[in-house]
């Protein structure tokens, strides 16, 4: 899977969820599930990301 592509606005919401693994990939490699892993917050920080890629 080819996780340097980056995000285009044209892209489709189907096509943007294809690429959520390398969006997961990428928050862990950001460090924010470290950064968050407070009182079990770090799913519900991962899945607000989430939405607001899949958002755009």
């Amino acid at each position: 899977m080819d996780c340097s592509a980056k995000l285009k606005g044209s892209q489709t919401r189907e096509s943007v969820r294809g690429q959520v693994p390398c969006l997961v990939s990428r928050l862990v490699e950001a460090d924010l599930l470290q950064r968050c892993n407070l009182h079990g917050k770090q799913i519900y920080v991962l899945t607000e990301e989430l939405n607001l890629l899949l958002d755009m």
